[in-house]
Parts: structure tokens; C-alpha cells; sequence
């Protein structure tokens, strides 16, 4: 079995849905389970300053400069983490595409992580609108009809 880990920043990257991916990566990794982690080349500061590949603790990780436009190949899960606009929406539509064209896609498994409910102040005026608009139109129909799993953090964005 082949799993993707997709994650906008991991290690070096310090935070909560880094050290998730570091920690679940190396866990499926001791049980003989091949494990890719595949994410942009940015810190949350600055951009297109990793490498575009290195191995941490015996996990894979392969970093895109347009990490946006980033798509899994050749793997039976792709594990998206939080629910960020792109390369998310990508993602989504290829395997919609594939499936309705009854083409062997793998299997999507989505970590909310706070991404579907996020703290939208956070965000400039137009990230909002475009946020807002995908998550209540087809991000919420991807997750009904592409995701195959999504996994929620906690009961209230369950």
C-alpha cells in the first residue's frame, strides 16, 4: 500500500497539523506501509526556501515550489490535511473525473484540521469571498461525493 500525506508546510514547519502528518507518517512507516509526504517548499514566513527533497526520521518528503497545482499519482490513498482551496480542488476534481469515467483513482481521505470552519478573519477580504463561496458550494460537494473518508478533529466541526 502506497500512502500520499498531503500538507500545505511540514517539518521544519512547527505546528499542530505538521507534527500530526510527522507523527501518523512514521507510525504507518513501522507498520510496513510505504508513506510519501508531499507538500510546498514554504515556511510560514517566507517562500520557496526548502528542498525539494529530504528524508526526515525515514519519511519521505517531497516538496513543489506550485504546491498549489500539486497532484498525487501512483498512490491507494491520497490523505489530504485541512481543507484548503487548492491544490485540494484539484485533487478533488481529478478524482471526480476519473470516477465518472470509471477510472482507477485512489482513495481520498480528508483531515479537517479547522479548515472546513475556519477563522475567517484571518484571511484578506477576497481569500474570504473565495473561501466562503468554494466551501459552501463545490468544496461541501466534493466532500459529500468525491471524499471517501473525512476525519474531524473534535465534535464540533464533526
Amino acid at each position: 500500500m502506497k500512502i500520499a500525506i498531503i500538507t500545505r508546510y511540514f517539518l521544519p514547519v512547527e505546528g499542530g497539523i505538521e507534527n500530526h502528518c510527522f507523527n501518523l507518517a512514521r507510525k504507518l512507516i513501522e507498520k510496513g506501509i510505504y508513506v510519501e509526504v508531499h507538500t510546498s517548499k514554504d515556511t510560514f514566513t517566507k517562500k520557496n526556501i526548502l528542498s525539494d527533497f529530504e528524508v526526515i526520521s525515514s519519511v519521505k518528503v517531497f516538496r513543489y515550489k506550485n504546491f498549489w497545482k500539486f497532484i498525487p499519482k501512483n498512490c491507494d490513498i491520497a490523505h489530504l490535511h485541512n481543507f484548503n482551496t487548492f491544490p485540494h480542488f484539484w485533487i478533488f476534481l481529478m478524482t471526480f473525473i476519473r470516477r465518472l469515467f470509471k477510472v482507477r483513482t485512489s482513495k481520498v481521505i480528508v483531515t479537517l484540521h479547522g479548515g472546513f470552519t475556519p477563522w475567517w478573519e484571518g484571511f484578506s477580504i477576497p481569500v474570504r469571498i473565495i473561501k466562503r463561496v468554494y466551501h459552501k458550494t463545490i468544496g461541501k460537494f466534493f466532500l459529500n461525493h468525491v471524499a471517501d473518508r473525512i476525519i474531524s478533529l473534535n465534535e464540533w466541526e464533526k
